[in-house]
């Protein structure tokens, strides 16, 4: 995924069977609903990539399906495609609709470059509290409602509806 100015941030847990790995990147000055009224879109915006694995651990697992966030819901592949594969890693980028003005995550088969991210758990309490309770554009002008994925009363709800499988 291109830089954007984005944020990177990790969180997982078990889903089923599976092991979820969700990925938020956080984009500070998120885009307009449509182009043409810039001045009615969201302040930040949100866009996430859901890997599913067999087990949590990183030197030996299998990636068994993806999830990412789309316009309208979510692109789901399970198994994934090869071509969306580097190894064990997902590649993604970033996607702008210049006619409808939304944003998504997309599967590519282009080869990018690693981002730094910091997980969940890694996040002191005090960061962990404000991302939970900080309202990030949750207002009229939220025309897509997109909401913070990994606060702890909407990460669950994303993974269930993201499940491939």
């Amino acid at each position: 995924m291109q830089r954007l100015d984005s944020q990177v941030y990790a969180r997982t847990t078990w889903v089923k069977d599976k092991w979820a790995i969700m990925y938020a990147w956080f984009f500070p000055k998120a885009r307009a609903p449509f182009p043409v009224l810039r001045f009615l879109g969201h302040r930040h915006g949100w866009e996430y990539a859901i890997v599913w694995l067999d087990k949590p651990n990183a030197d030996n697992s299998t990636i068994l399906g993806v999830s990412v966030s789309a316009a309208a819901g979510w692109a789901k592949e399970a198994p994934p495609p090869e071509k969306y594969l580097d190894g064990n890693s997902l590649k993604v980028a970033y996607y702008y609709n210049h006619i409808h003005g939304n944003t998504a995550v997309k599967y590519t088969d282009e080869t990018g470059e690693f981002q730094d991210l910091i997980t969940w758990n890694q996040l002191s309490d005090l960061a962990r509290s404000y991302l939970n309770n900080t309202d990030w554009d949750e207002t009229p002008l939220n025309a897509a409602l997109l909401k913070m994925p990994m606060k702890d009363d909407v990460f669950m709800k994303k993974l269930k509806s993201a499940y491939p499988f």
